[in-house]
C-alpha cells in the first residue's frame, strides 16, 4: 500500500514523508531575520501552488542487499505539467490534471516482482508511460510505452476513471482502545516541533543557507544523547511495549546503549529536508526529502542489540519545478477508449499505483 500512495503522491507533486506531509511549520534555528522571512514565504509558497512546470519529480529507495549482496535501488520519476492543483481538500483527485511522463527503474531486483496480479508482471529495468490526468480521469498513451505490451492489440489513448477508483471510501477499522504515541524518531521535523521546545531543538536540528537553498539537518547522535529527547522516546517506546505485549522495561542502560547504536549508525548529522527558493519571486523551486522505512524498528532494535550493520532502507525525495502558477489548462486526449485496472497493472510505472486485487480489479471503465 505505501508504494501505491507514495508513486500517486509523485505523479501529483505532493511530497511524501515517512510519517507526515512536510514543510506544514516553518524552523528557522539559528537563521537570520530575513532568511527566515524568505524561508516561510517559500514554504507557504508551496501551498498557494496550483500549476507548475515539473523538470524533475523522483522517489529513490534504496533496499540493502541481504548477506552482503548488491543493493537494489528503485527510482519512480516523472517530467511534465499539472495544473488546477489543491494541495489539500477531500476532491483533490476531481481537482487535479496533469500532463507527465513516468519513469520507472528497478536496479539489481529479480527479473520478476511480486505485484499483485496474475501471473506476475516481469518488471524491465527502465520503463516509462505518458500519463494525462484530467477531471479524474487517467488516460494512457499505449502507442509510446516503453517497452511496449506484448499484445500489441492497444493503441491510442486509453482511459480509467482514477478519481473514482481512489475516492471509494476504505473499510473501516475498528480503532485501537489504546492508541499508541507516534515515536520521535527525529526524521519529522512537524512532530518534533510539536513535541521539543525550540531551544532543546536547537541542540542537534539546524537550518542552513547556501546561495538559494536552505538545509535542515538531523544530528541523530546528539539527539539520542539528550536527556530531555531520551526521557520522552522512552516513554513513547515503552507505551508501544505495554499496548503489545512486549514485556521488556526500558532501562538507562537501554537507553545509552540506543544512543551509542545511533551514533555509529548516523556518525554525521543527515539532510532532512531541503528547500530550493526563488529569491525575487519568493516561492519554491525545488525541495528534496529524506527518508528511513524501518527506522522505528531499528530504534526498537537498537535498545538491546548491535544494528550497527543494520541494511538501510533509506528513501530520497526530490522535486524541481518552474513556470509557478503560469500553466495553461491541461485537456484530454480528443479520442481515447475505456481500459480497466487489469490491463493498466501491466504497466511497471502503473503496476504499483492501481494494484490488481479483488477490489481494483473492478471494472470502472467507461
Amino acid at each position: 500500500m505505501w508504494l501505491q500512495v507514495l508513486m500517486i503522491a509523485l505523479l501529483l507533486v505532493i511530497m511524501p514523508t515517512v510519517q507526515a506531509q512536510p514543510f506544514q511549520t516553518v524552523y528557522c534555528g539559528d537563521l537570520s531575520a530575513d532568511d527566515c522571512s524568505l524561508l516561510r514565504d517559500a514554504q507557504e509558497s508551496l501551498f498557494a501552488l496550483h500549476s507548475a512546470r515539473v523538470d524533475t519529480a523522483l522517489m529513490s529507495t534504496t533496499f540493502p542487499g541481504r548477506d552482503g549482496g548488491q543493493d537494489a535501488e528503485m527510482v519512480f520519476s516523472v517530467q511534465g505539467a499539472v495544473s488546477s492543483f489543491r494541495f489539500q481538500g477531500a476532491d483533490m483527485w476531481q481537482t487535479l490534471n496533469a500532463d507527465v511522463t513516468a519513469t520507472l527503474q528497478m536496479r539489481g531486483f529479480a527479473e520478476t516482482m511480486p505485484v499483485s496480479t496474475s501471473p506476475p508482471v516481469a518488471i524491465p529495468e527502465e520503463s516509462s508511460a505518458e500519463l494525462r490526468l484530467v477531471d479524474g480521469m487517467l488516460y494512457v498513451n499505449f502507442d509510446t510505452l516503453e517497452p511496449p505490451l506484448e499484445d500489441g492489440t492497444l493503441v491510442g489513448w486509453g482511459r480509467y476513471p482514477l478519481a473514482a477508483r481512489l475516492d471509494r471510501p476504505a473499510p473501516q477499522a475498528t480503532p485501537e482502545a489504546s492508541p499508541v504515541p507516534a515515536l520521535s524518531t527525529g526524521q519529522d521535523v512537524n512532530h518534533l516541533l510539536e513535541t521539543f521546545d525550540e531551544q532543546t531543538l536547537r541542540e542537534f536540528l539546524s537550518v542552513s543557507r547556501t546561495d538559494d537553498v536552505f538545509e535542515t539537518r538531523m544530528n541523530f547522535a546528539a539527539m539520542y544523547a539528550h536527556p530531555t529527547v531520551q526521557a520522552v522516546v522512552r516513554e513513547q517506546l515503552q507505551a508501544r511495549f505495554d499496548r503489545f505485549g512486549n514485556p521488556l522495561q526500558i532501562t538507562d542502560q537501554h537507553m545509552a546503549h540506543l544512543a551509542d547504536q545511533m551514533a555509529q549508525v548516523f556518525p554525521e548529522p543527515v539532510v532532512l529536508q531541503s528547500l530550493t527558493v526563488d529569491p525575487d519571486w519568493r516561492v519554491v523551486r525545488g525541495f528534496s526529502i529524506w527518508g528511513m522505512w524501518d527506522f522505528n524498528i531499528m530504534m526498537e532494535a537498537a535498545l538491546r542489540g548491535d544494528v550497527t550493520g543494520w541494511g538501510l532502507a533509506t528513501t530520497e525525495v526530490r522535486v524541481e519545478v518552474s513556470e509557478y502558477n503560469q500553466i495553461e489548462p491541461i485537456l484530454a486526449p480528443e479520442v481515447s477508449h475505456p481500459v480497466d485496472a487489469e490491463t493498466l497493472a501491466r504497466i511497471p510505472p502503473l503496476a504499483w499505483v492501481l494494484p490488481s486485487n479483488g477490489q481494483a480489479a473492478e471494472d470502472l471503465s467507461e
